[in-house]
């Protein structure tokens, strides 16, 4: 392990806790980059980390997104402690407690720390300001408990000199610290976002979290309302370098091997939530459709069809429409005679993205849907650059010909979702998120709609949402996991290799008699064909042929869109009608 530079094992279901042993003399000399964001992994920081002679080159630590908790460790405020390191994500985790007296003796060159979406509690340590960290550049605290005022200290001219500096409005982010009082030094208010006008609440609107009711979010602090700034490192930032990791042993159990470096680094954000618009009607009446492992409309399981929703992710190219129309979709008939349909999430910026093929697409009766436009993680971003991505995407593709009354279903880069990404879907009329990662087999939970908050189990794996979230007539179209993978099954998610011994026609026939023999909840199939080359495999193109080949051969199965699946939700049809139910649609023979 001495010459290993880079290990990013991000989103890979991990579970355990952080070893300690990393932590020996000499255990990692090497290490500059620490990807481990989207797991399962629980437990504290490993105090030992501190040691200087363990990661002495460590640059990047991304922890994000799992179930970390206890205290921020002491000991890595002390002297010496990660010399090296510039950017520590610790976001969306379970931390508590005081934030520690860090930067004075360590971490000497950290530029961007990230420690929001945690349970933080206590004051601002007044010696944050100085003489901790002299080259910060961007400090993220939102969405804690912290409480008190902000310290004078914070406002002395010696004070973030860097931070300061760098990225002006928002590089200081404390919203969503409802105990926060008083008014912040004068110093500091160009770094803080001020706040619009508040729009005119229901009279039954409920609380934001972390105000009381009746009091507009964001007005903890007397004169200052809170900013959303930058949500990951901003531009200039230098990228973390990349080596090639072949394998890995007796790092963490079950891992084998690494997943290739995936880093992108975004501008600063600008002001959010608090000034956006009045929420967007959203198309027609807004429909109530409650969580149930039962269908909807009282159906008899025997009377239910059974639905298989078939995506494709990111590109839209002649590559991409070779590959699933003409060598998957094109194959295949529903029992009224038409082809089947795939929904495309389509990125239309960094991605492939053609205006003619995105036309053929439409043409070939399948769904247009938004994927982001540079295909970011959205998580840590701020509400203003989640619309712009997720807005823009839809404009995009209504610029290209399709009607935007077609264009209502999203789903988020690398399955990364957050409670302010369906705030922005439910402001701006998407009818459905299809994000949200639940596991298949047997009874599971249908899609349902999100006036009473997200149903399903926030605390599953790369999932980010919260139980209070209300969007109603809103849908959440789960991702339902079939053999360990959410999308792109029997491979590795990141870069479409084959799992040895895995096959795909089993894995999918599994999950297709898992749900015709027991509740018909949907069956979700979720690919990609040219950013993984995932659909290019012969063998697993061949695969998936020959299981929608079985299950269309079945009674009462349907291979539908997404929109053309919520239209039945809402108005549910037994299975002998749905020859009439599919009439209103295209017919592709």
């Amino acid at each position: 392990m001495a010459a290993l530079q880079s290990l990013d094992m991000s989103s890979q279901r991990l579970s355990g806790t952080l070893p300690a042993a990393w932590g020996a003399d000499g255990a990692l000399p090497s290490l500059e980059i620490l990807f481990l964001q989207g797991n399962r992994l629980t437990g504290p920081l490993p105090p030992r980390w501190a040691n200087p002679a363990a990661l002495p080159a460590l640059t990047g630590l991304d922890l994000r997104r799992n179930r970390l908790g206890a205290t921020l460790p002491a000991a890595w405020g002390a002297p010496g402690a990660l010399p090296s390191l510039e950017t520590l994500y610790l976001s969306a985790n379970v931390f508590e407690g005081p934030l520690p007296r860090w930067g004075v003796d360590s971490m000497p060159r950290l530029k961007y720390l990230y420690l929001n979406q945690n349970s933080l509690r206590g004051s601002l340590p007044p010696g944050w300001g100085a003489p901790a960290f002299p080259r910060l550049a961007v400090l993220n605290l939102a969405n804690n408990s912290l409480a008190g005022a902000i310290p004078s200290a914070w406002g002395a001219p010696e004070a973030f000199p860097s931070l300061s500096r760098a990225q002006g409005l928002g590089s200081l982010r404390l919203d969503g610290n409802a105990a926060l009082c008083g008014r912040p030094p004068q110093p500091l208010l160009p770094l803080l976002a001020p706040q619009p006008p508040q729009p005119p609440q229901a009279p039954q609107a409920q609380a934001q979290p972390g105000t009381s009711a009746g009091t507009p979010a964001g007005a903890a602090l007397d004169g200052w309302a809170p900013s959303v700034g930058p949500s990951a490192a901003p531009a200039g930032a230098p990228g973390p370098p990349v080596a090639a990791l072949a394998a890995v042993g007796g790092v963490l159990a079950g891992v084998a091997a690494a997943v290739a470096l995936h880093v992108t680094l975004k501008r600063r954000r600008q002001a959010r939530l608090a000034g956006r618009q009045t929420p967007a009607p959203l198309p027609g009446p807004a429909a109530v459709v409650k969580a149930s492992k039962k269908a909807p409309g009282g159906l008899k399981v025997q009377d239910t069809p059974l639905f298989i929703l078939f995506s494709h992710d990111d590109a839209v190219n002649a590559r991409a429409y070779d590959l699933v129309v003409n060598k998957v979709t094109k194959n295949h008939k529903n029992k009224n005679g038409c082809r089947v349909p795939a929904t495309w999430f389509g990125c239309t910026k960094d991605c492939d993205f053609s205006c003619s093929v995105a036309r053929d697409v439409h043409a070939a009766g399948h769904e247009m849907a938004a994927h982001t436009m540079n295909h970011p993680d959205l998580r840590p971003l701020a509400y203003n650059q989640i619309k712009k991505e997720i807005v823009g995407s839809r404009d995009a593709i209504v610029r290209r010909g399709i009607p935007k009354a077609e264009v209502t279903g999203f789903r988020t880069p690398f399955l990364s979702d957050s409670p302010e990404v369906r705030r922005v879907l439910y402001d701006n009329g998407f009818r459905y998120d299809s994000t949200i990662g639940v596991n298949g087999g047997r009874n599971k939970l249908w899609p349902a709609t999100l006036e009473a908050g997200v149903p399903y189990d926030c605390d599953a794996g790369g999932n980010f949402c919260r139980t209070w979230e209300k969007h109603p007539g809103m849908f959440a179209v789960p991702l339902y996991s079939n053999g360990g993978n959410s999308m792109d099954y029997c491979s590795d998610e990141a870069t479409g290799a084959p799992r040895p011994g895995c096959s795909v026609y089993g894995v999918l026939k599994q999950a297709i008699d898992d749900a015709y023999n027991s509740n018909r909840g949907p069956v979700t199939i979720g690919i990609h064909s040219v950013t993984t080359g995932w659909l290019a495999r012969n063998a697993f193109r061949k695969d998936l042929n020959d299981v929608l080949k079985y299950a269309l051969a079945k009674k009462d199965v349907w291979m539908v869109t997404h929109a053309q699946f919520l239209d039945w939700m809402e108005a549910p049809v037994p299975a002998k009608n749905m020859t009439s139910f599919m009439a209103k649609y295209k017919c592709v023979r």
